[in-house]
């Protein structure tokens, strides 16, 4: 994994996105990767499962409800 800049075991990382994840492995990853927030519009059939995922790490998962692209 690349590194744009030194991060500290107490820096917060936050992701964000305009479209949702269809399945958990994204969130996942993210998280994997360190992320302890997520905002992102939700839509998709699997948010249930991305909410269930969320709980179990602690992540803070922030729906939006705003999509800025349809397709």
């Amino acid at each position: 994994m690349k590194k744009f800049q030194k991060i500290s075991d107490s820096d917060e990382i936050l992701a964000a996105s305009d479209a949702f994840f269809p399945f958990v492995d994204g969130i996942e990853k993210l998280v994997q990767a360190g992320i302890s927030a997520v905002i992102q519009p939700s839509g998709s059939k699997n948010d249930k499962e991305i909410i269930k995922f969320a709980n179990q790490t602690n992540t803070i998962l922030v729906f939006s409800k705003t999509r800025h692209f349809n397709h």
